[in-house]
């Protein structure tokens, strides 16, 4: 999914940073029984793995039954996987969530099935460009709420707080309903409702048009977690996009102005505090524990990962140290240095010896070249930044 890289403010005050960026799904929550687990590390892949399809067919099989959530229509129908918290959301992102959801930090794997549902190819793309969002039952908005202004202090926030406050809600399915921006009330939204007795071919009467902007109250039933719905209709309503669902839907004021708040507080993220070193310090990704885990005991198969851990803050305030250059070339030469002795210049004139022109074979030309550069960068005591022997 396409995404607006978000980048973290540089600074070691304890004043909140706002991270800001296009989202879409994040998932970890625990495993309910039977449930094959996602790897609880992060993926760099581009497109959705096969194992993560089938985790979500498996999870939507009692549900639609692999079709589009909001259409109903069959797979047939360039029915597509969607992610609420986006595949390409930043590192800087996912460490402020992993924080705010209790997690060990890297084991937030956007692969999740908890953040990835079905969407016919027009409403997939039309949600991917902010067009529309789903919003959760009101009573979960709520809970979420409170342990979100509960971790906010006079005049800052608290992030251990925010941490420990975070609830632990896996009660799905759950129920969602539909809201979208004015461009919308030109694309027709019709639900099919199969027949009871199943047939290979669709008729007019197997669809119920839905019309914008209150879709008849249609409820939409999904395995996805609310706190990635939360996450995907936050940065939607960021800016503007906030002003624009009030003026359509007025009378949902109050859950949009807290689902805006809750995604606010969970991407506020406090440099320099010994809360957040810590959390990067300790944190493994090559450890699945963590009280918010992706994981159980049944690992599936890894995908391709992060091999690399990043850079933890120093508590000094300073910046991490750079890693060391490549090794030393040979002879003690400093790792600029360049060492071309005879034999390899005369092996180079003689596999070149057949080149047009009748001028100098090409270890005679390395070898002026050389001349003329350690001339040009020769330093002060009389050493050349390149060497020839």
């Amino acid at each position: 999914m396409c995404s607006q890289r978000a980048e973290l403010n540089s600074g070691t005050s304890d004043q909140p940073q706002r991270l800001s960026g296009f989202l879409s799904p994040v998932g970890s929550m625990r495993s309910g029984p039977g449930d094959k687990p996602t790897p609880s590390q992060r993926t760099t892949a581009k497109n959705t793995p096969e194992p993560a399809k089938k985790r979500v067919r498996d999870a939507t099989r009692d549900l639609s039954g692999g079709r589009c959530l909001i259409e109903n229509v069959h797979e047939d129908s360039g029915v597509q996987y969607a992610h609420c918290l986006a595949r390409a959301t930043s590192d800087n992102i996912l460490t402020s969530l992993e924080f705010s959801w209790g997690m060990r930090y890297g084991t937030l794997n956007i692969d999740t099935r908890q953040n990835i549902f079905k969407l016919g190819c027009t409403l997939h793309f039309l949600f991917d460009q902010g067009q529309w969002i789903l919003l959760p039952d009101t009573k979960i908005i709520e809970r979420y709420y409170e342990a979100a202004s509960a971790s906010k202090g006079a005049d800052r926030v608290d992030p251990e707080t925010r941490r420990a406050a975070f609830p632990d809600i896996h009660e799905g399915p759950y129920s969602y309903r539909l809201l979208a921006r004015s461009p919308m009330r030109r694309v027709p939204i019709h639900r099919e409702e199969p027949p009871e007795q199943p047939r290979d071919y669709v008729l007019a009467d197997d669809f119920t048009f839905l019309p914008f902007p209150l879709y008849n109250g249609q409820k939409f039933k999904s395995h996805i977690h609310p706190k990635f719905v939360i996450c995907n209709a936050g940065q939607k309503l960021d800016g503007h996009g906030l002003s624009d669902f009030l003026t359509i839907y007025p009378f949902d004021s109050v859950d949009l102005n807290k689902v805006f708040n809750i995604f606010r507080a969970w991407t506020t993220y406090v440099t320099g505090t010994e809360a957040i070193i810590d959390f990067q310090q300790s944190g493994d990704p090559d450890d699945p524990g963590g009280a918010q885990s992706q994981s159980s005991s049944q690992q599936t198969k890894m995908r391709r990962v992060f091999n690399r851990k990043r850079p933890a803050p120093s508590r000094g305030g300073g910046s991490p140290t750079p890693q060391q250059g490549k090794k030393q070339k040979q002879g003690g030469q400093d790792s600029s240095s360049w060492m071309l002795d005879e034999k390899t210049l005369c092996e180079l004139d003689t596999k070149s010896s057949g080149h047009v022109g009748g001028g100098p074979g090409k270890g005679e030309r390395i070898a002026l070249w050389a001349d003329q550069v350690a001339g040009l960068a020769g330093r002060e005591d009389g050493d050349p930044a390149w060497v020839v022997a």
